[in-house]
């Protein structure tokens, strides 16, 4: 059995965390959002566990 991360598109994303797709792209850019994959239906998915290290808040 393998286990899969769950992904989300960068809309859903971007919705999940009250920011802009903009928002989110620039961050996967900048290597803040790792793991991301490319899918020919849904676009650039991200997965979850990548979202809630990326965008925490910064001390």
């Amino acid at each position: 059995m393998s286990m899969h991360r769950p992904l989300l598109t960068q809309r859903e994303a971007a919705t999940a965390c009250g920011v802009s797709r903009s928002t989110i792209r620039r961050r996967r850019e900048a290597g803040d959002l790792p793991g991301c994959v490319q899918d020919e239906e849904r676009g650039r998915l991200i997965p979850v566990d990548a979202i809630e290290r990326g965008l925490a808040p910064q001390d």
